[in-house]
């Protein structure tokens, strides 16, 4: 049955070109017989153009992608346009056209372009100029606990490769990665393994800074055990400095008075 169906359609599909050719030769142009037939336009000038000695019915062989499905899939996620796609297919042996390859998948490109635009553009940074980032940055990833919600997923991840790949700012992280460790356990013991880790580290700056604390280690001891802290009263301390300043030489100081009771 799917034979005989499918010799019907060539012979109905042989019988509207004939009849196509017809028309054309009695002086009817290409628009007015795809107006006659209800075809398109470039189906009757197709099929006037057609052979009438071999008058081809086939349709078109169906190309298998799955052949090309690498090289497709893999240019989206680059972020590569289909034309470059379609260039390298083709030095595979891929016999569609690049106007066709674009009927098929030029929408799906076109709704990723954005996307894929920022993702090629990230690639070629990365491989023409060299990997950066701000000291702003860097002083988030070694100090702020919060440095994973604060960075972005790919700083994070260029941060995280030169402290991979430099040991002194592996040895730094893993001092500033101590010290958190100290106030979260709220240990004084952890926090003397600090000043060790910290005495026999490469920084002297930080060795200096140490001395320093150890001079007032009640004060650093109490603020490891406890959370009470002066942080309302330097709050407000800076407040009035700050309402000083915007006022200086423009006002008396009973307008001053009243501006910081209020």
């Amino acid at each position: 049955m799917a034979c005989g169906g499918k010799s019907v359609v060539k012979e109905l599909k042989k019988d509207l070109i004939l009849k196509a050719q017809e028309l054309f030769d009695e002086g009817h142009s290409k628009c007015m017989v795809a107006k006659i037939l209800n075809l398109n336009f470039r189906t009757v000038s197709k099929y006037i153009d057609n052979d009438p000695d071999h008058i081809n019915t086939g349709s078109n062989p169906r190309i298998d992608y799955s052949s090309y499905l690498e090289d497709l899939t893999t240019g989206f996620c680059q972020g590569e346009k289909l034309s470059v796609i379609y260039r390298r297919m083709k030095k595979k042996g891929f016999q569609v056209t690049q106007r066709g390859l674009s009927a098929r998948f030029g929408t799906i490109y076109s709704k990723g372009k954005i996307t894929n635009s920022a993702v090629s553009l990230e690639n070629m940074k990365r491989e023409y100029f060299p990997q950066t980032v701000s000291s702003r940055k860097l002083t988030i990833y070694l100090t702020n606990k919060n440095y994973g919600k604060i960075l972005l997923p790919k700083e994070f991840e260029t941060v995280d490769i030169f402290r991979n790949n430099n040991p002194l700012l592996n040895e730094l992280w893993n001092i500033s990665a101590k010290l958190r460790d100290v106030f979260e356990n709220k240990s004084i013991a952890m926090f003397q393994e600090w000043i060790d880790q910290v005495a026999n580290s490469s920084f002297k700056s930080l060795k200096g800074f140490v001395k320093g604390i150890i001079q007032d280690w009640e004060a650093i001891k109490a603020s490891i055990l406890y959370a009470d802290n002066n942080g309302i009263t330097e709050g407000n301390v800076n407040r009035l400095k700050n309402i000083k300043r915007q006022m200086y030489g423009r006002a008396s100081f009973e307008l001053l008075r009243r501006k910081v009771v209020l």
